[in-house]
């Protein structure tokens, strides 16, 4: 898959698309296990270095990543690392992105190639995304993630840089199971490091609990708060730090942040991040429906500027597989209504208007009319009455006496005359 503006320096581009700045040439004397041969490195990450690649054997471009040798050499990160790939590899969605091989060694995995930018990308060259753009994007993601979900996997490092994109729409999910497996390998947790990436970490894994599928919920929930605002509920100095603010702060209601987002966005953020697992979307299907529910104008192209101001679309591509599970539409809208009152408390907590609120107030200012109005009646018709004053211009000086005195007046007639 690929943008419309080209591919990189490699494929023999004049210009770099913004997203393909980071890609530097890898000698192509490198073959790995005699069948996938490195082109350009893509990207480096805290567990592996990620690879173009040719299967010389299929003959198709691939991206391979490659494992950092501390944990290549670690033999219970490897054999972590081997049964979740194998659990991944049963996931067959259109937005995970697709494992096709891992090496006999576990070195390695060979995955499906993504010609295009990531979430993070988007990011940094938009800001903050309409409703409409955001569930156009975010609305696949969960559909990925929900679709592991299904299969009893969690990924555990929902984050931008693991969402990818492509010129046909395709928006699919990478990296399932590594950060699982990482979390079994020796790593070092203090003040100044962090394994993970601290700004989409649920509380309970800076706790040091258990994860479900409400862990890659509260992490949705980031994402939805970062592409609404452009910019993530929480940073401090340290990656350490960072995380342990999700554990002591309440993510705030986006709309506090950025101008445009209604009140049903505000309750979906709230109700993903929510610090008690048990208050969040039981999954990510749940999320999703939340989600397409609050942004009713549904889905938008994605409009990106290249260096040369040239506008790539990235185009809406119709899904059905938003809601996985079989029963999960039924349930999903079931726990929405379940929660909706729940939902409506902490808006008003993190300083939303809630409805009952307004009509308290709408009612109150009723009553002062009405009372206003009463006031002036009994003002006007017993404490000061006011009496029509009859026309006598025109008429004898007899005639007018006679109509004043009838209207209830008592004339006094001037001796004076003037013209």
């Amino acid at each position: 898959m690929s943008l419309p503006v080209g591919r990189c320096r490699l494929h023999g581009c004049a210009a770099d698309p913004p997203y393909a700045r980071g890609v530097t040439e890898t000698s192509t004397d490198t073959v790995l296990d005699g069948r996938y041969r490195l082109l350009a490195q893509l990207a480096v990450g805290g567990t592996s270095t990620v690879h173009l690649a040719h299967d010389q054997t299929l003959d198709r471009t691939v991206a391979i990543k490659v494992l950092h040798p501390h944990l290549a050499n670690d033999p219970t990160f490897l054999d972590r690392f081997r049964r979740e790939a194998n659990a991944v590899a049963s996931v067959a969605h259109p937005h995970v992105v697709t494992l096709h091989d891992v090496a006999a060694d576990g070195g390695y995995l060979v995955m499906e190639h993504v010609d295009g930018p990531s979430l993070r990308d988007v990011l940094r060259l938009r800001g903050r995304l309409r409703p409409a753009e955001v569930l156009s994007l975010l609305g696949p993601v969960a559909a990925g993630v929900a679709a592991a979900h299904d299969v009893g996997l969690v990924h555990r490092d929902v984050k931008p840089e693991n969402v990818l994109l492509g010129s046909d729409g395709q928006v699919k999910v990478g990296d399932f199971g590594l950060a699982r497996a990482a979390a079994g390998a020796s790593v070092t947790f203090g003040p100044d490091q962090f394994a993970g990436s601290p700004h989409y970490t649920p509380p309970e894994a800076v706790r040091g609990e258990s994860l479900d599928a409400r862990s890659d919920v509260y992490a949705l929930g980031i994402m939805l708060y970062e592409c609404l605002t452009g910019r993530p509920p929480f940073e401090a100095d340290t990656p350490f730090a960072t995380a342990m603010l999700h554990t002591s702060s309440r993510v705030p209601p986006p709309s506090q942040q950025a101008k445009g987002i209604g009140a049903a966005l505000d309750r979906v953020v709230l109700t993903a991040t929510d610090p008690d697992p048990s208050g969040r979307y039981p999954d990510a299907s749940a999320f999703a429906l939340a989600l397409a529910t609050a942004v009713p104008e549904g889905p938008a192209p994605v409009d990106l500027r290249d260096g040369d101001h040239q506008t790539i679309v990235l185009p809406v591509v119709a899904t059905e597989t938003v809601v996985t599970a079989r029963d999960q539409g039924a349930t999903g809208r079931r726990w929405l209504r379940r929660r909706s009152r729940g939902a409506d408390a902490a808006a008003t907590t993190a300083g939303a208007t809630p409805r009952p609120r307004r009509r308290l107030v709408l009612a109150i200012l009723l009553g002062l009319l009405v009372l206003g109005g009463a006031g002036w009646g009994v003002y006007d018709q017993v404490v000061a009455p006011v009496t029509p004053l009859p026309t006598v211009v025109g008429t004898s000086p007899d005639a007018a006496v006679a109509a004043l005195r009838d209207a209830g007046f008592d004339p006094v007639v001037s001796d004076e005359q003037r013209f």
